[in-house]
């Protein structure tokens, strides 16, 4: 049994330990490593600036404390492996990744190298019994950034490979010193491998190659290697180790240094099999609409040839009756007369549009596309219109156009039948005492402007986007106005087949304001001559 240490002996042993602190702590202020002297039982005896800086805190102000206290409170073991093994001597030195708190509360990680200070022979027997006599040298690093890096690239990676999974988009890399090949987890996935399992050597993907795409592949990869390019986009198909085989878009480019040495070569792999599926059901579909819509125009524009010859012949008797050649009507035969009439020419001006749409899908749209004085154009319009405008109090002006006679290039008689839709529509979804306003102008040098403005309803938001729809009339078919709602589409086809365009603006409760851009042109058109001219002229 030992005997308990004298009183004298270990005074000795604390003036050594005291004596060695001082050896060690003119040495650790020279260093710039964080260090650090703790008793046995954990108390700080020594701490040098960088350590105390790393925490926000001062030597002195560290001096004395336990070191547990700047641990965080889950990480308060004072004895891990680690430290049970330096107190036993069964190990002198060990590293170890401790956290601990900063002054403002933040947790510092440091790598820290922990050692025993080794007891001189003769007071060993001493410091045995005594474990507070024990001291441990730590030199501490802060690795705080180094982890958050990690952790921020470890996220990185996560994001990217649940990315490439969502996108079915797996990567590889050659690299040229090494030899080597490495695959990212998609591409396994892709092929059907299972990375844990797989021997991975070199040409392993070729393996997966359809024998109709392989010859193709092995010679990009050889254009890139040898240089003859810097990058490469393939498609072809690969074959699943369950038999089935994929569509594949591969990307690859290649990585040289400043001399022009091959360095590696990058190249992702996207399974677009779905994608292909997808788009060949609706370049199906597609083939099935275009028929379709082949056979509906053709439908039309034969059954339109039909009804107008018997409509034709309906509107001539009806007006050889309105002329009373044949007698005189009464007061109820001339009004069912009108109502033939009327109603016979509501419907030939609805063939007419329905042969004209039929035309322009066929491709049969004559055009005689000519300069144009937009001028003259709108005053036919107007003289037109008048009619219809006063029967429902609505007044039509001609805005002044400060620049000269507007011309276009258009065909005079389509520009016209556009704008009589649009002074049509203008007129009847006005209000009582209102407006349509006709505006020219040129908002750039080889455009003119058209403008049709009204102070009518104007068209709800909800449907503004319904306008130029066939056969939709937005909700106005309650309104007790005649309508079919294709003058405004047959407007924006014939528009466009003379190189314009058209648009509209509106503000519900206020009006609208349609507008229609034509090329412009700089010379007016010939003069019309009259026979009587033209014989003048002639001498």
């Amino acid at each position: 049994m030992s005997q308990t240490p004298t009183r004298p002996e270990r005074d000795r042993l604390e003036t050594w330990l005291s004596d060695s602190e001082q050896r060690f702590s003119t040495m650790f202020e020279l260093s710039g490593a964080g260090m650090i002297i703790t008793r046995g039982d954990g108390t700080i005896s020594f701490v040098n600036q960088a350590f105390a800086q790393m925490l926000g805190y001062t030597p002195a102000e560290l001096t004395g404390r336990s070191l547990m206290d700047l641990a965080p409170p889950d990480q308060r073991n004072p004895l891990g492996p680690g430290i049970a093994a330096l107190r036993a001597r069964t190990a002198t030195a060990i590293n170890l990744e401790r956290p601990y708190l900063h002054r403002d509360g933040s947790r510092v990680i440091t790598a820290v190298s922990a050692h025993a200070l080794p007891v001189p022979p003769e007071f060993a027997a001493i410091a045995a019994q005594d474990k507070t006599l024990h001291r441990f040298i730590g030199i501490a690093h802060d690795i705080t950034a180094r982890r958050r890096a990690e952790a921020h690239l470890r996220e990185n990676q996560r994001l990217l490979e649940e990315a490439q999974r969502l996108g079915k988009i797996g990567h590889w890399t050659w690299t040229a010193a090494t030899n080597r090949v490495s695959w990212s987890a998609e591409l396994y996935r892709i092929l059907g491998l299972e990375p844990e399992t797989t021997q991975h050597k070199q040409g392993l993907l070729m393996e997966f190659m359809a024998p109709e795409d392989a010859a193709i592949v092995r010679e990009a990869s050889a254009y890139l290697v040898e240089g003859h390019q810097d990058t490469a986009t393939l498609e072809f198909r690969v074959r699943r180790t369950d038999g089935e085989f994929r569509d594949i878009i591969g990307r690859s480019a290649v990585g040289r240094s400043a001399g022009g040495n091959l360095l590696a070569i990058v190249g992702t792999m996207q399974d677009i099999t779905e994608r292909k599926r997808q788009e060949a059901v609706l370049h199906e579909a597609m083939i099935h609409a275009e028929t379709a819509n082949r056979a509906k125009t053709k439908f039309l524009a034969a059954m339109s040839h039909e009804l107008r010859t018997p409509l034709n012949a309906v509107l001539g008797f009806a007006q050889l009756l309105s002329l009373r050649t044949q007698g005189p009507l009464t007061t109820v035969q001339s009004a069912y007369v009108n109502n033939i009439i009327q109603g016979g020419e509501h419907l030939l001006h609805l063939i007419n549009d329905v042969l004209d749409l039929a035309r322009i899908d066929t491709g049969n749209l004559l055009l005689n596309l000519d300069r144009v004085e937009v001028d003259a154009v709108i005053q036919d319009v107007v003289d037109d219109m008048r009619p219809m405008a006063d029967t429902r109090a609505v007044t039509m002006h001609v805005a002044p156009c400060a620049e000269s006679a507007a011309i276009a290039m258009a065909d005079r008689t389509r520009l016209m039948q556009v704008l009589v839709n649009l002074a049509s529509n203008a007129i009847k979804y006005n209000r009582p005492q209102g407006s349509v306003t006709f505006t020219v102008h040129r908002p750039c040098v080889d455009r003119v402007r058209i403008g049709v403005q009204d102070t009518g309803r104007g068209i709800p938001e909800n449907r503004q986007g319904e306008v130029f729809e066939s056969f939709n009339r937005l909700g106005a078919e309650a309104s007790g106005e005649e309508g079919t709602g294709i003058g405004l589409s047959l407007s924006k086809r014939l528009v466009e087949e003379m190189g314009g365009a058209i648009g509209f603006k509106s503000t519900p409760g206020e009006g609208s304001l349609f507008w229609i851009d034509l090329p412009g042109a700089d010379e007016p058109p010939p003069p019309v001559i009259a026979p009587a001219d033209a014989r003048s002229l002639a001498g």
